[in-house]
């Protein structure tokens, strides 16, 4: 019975960690996207500092400067889109990163019971056998 049990906790150890290892890939796609997010809105943000320090040319139309406005406009609101998807991006892996540290204690916790399975399981059976080397002496020692 104890083998049988100690074979479904080593089982049940291998399941939790490929979850873990499933959460692990996740959050590391998921940190890999935030840092994307963050170098996408870096690279918007410089061409927006670049185009709020261009000078006008001397010689424009109100065209151009409705053109150039827009352009900034435009970046703007790329800017607040990212900053918008960089907080969702962050949130999402602070909330797989407790679900990973979650899923490791709980890892840890069937580790510790499969250990104490195992180590009942090597009691049991060395009490069997000295309870069997004790009756063969016994034996011996009514014989002789």
């Amino acid at each position: 019975m104890s083998r049988l049990r100690a074979h479904r906790a080593r089982r049940i150890v291998d399941m939790r960690a490929a979850a873990v290892d499933r959460i692990e890939v996740e959050l590391g796609d998921l940190t890999r996207r935030t840092l994307e997010i963050a170098e996408s809105m870096r690279l918007v943000r410089e061409a927006w500092q670049a185009a709020v320090s261009q000078p006008a040319a001397p010689l424009c139309t109100s065209a151009d400067l409705v053109q150039a406005h827009d352009y900034r406009l435009g970046l703007t609101r790329r800017i607040d889109t990212l900053a918008a998807d960089e907080r969702r991006a962050r949130i999402e892996e602070d909330a797989c990163r407790k679900r990973l540290c979650a899923a490791k204690a709980e890892l840890r916790k069937i580790e510790m019971w499969r250990d104490g399975l195992l180590e009942a399981a090597g009691a049991e059976e060395s009490m069997i056998e000295r309870k069997a080397t004790d009756e063969v002496a016994a034996r011996i020692a009514r014989n002789a």
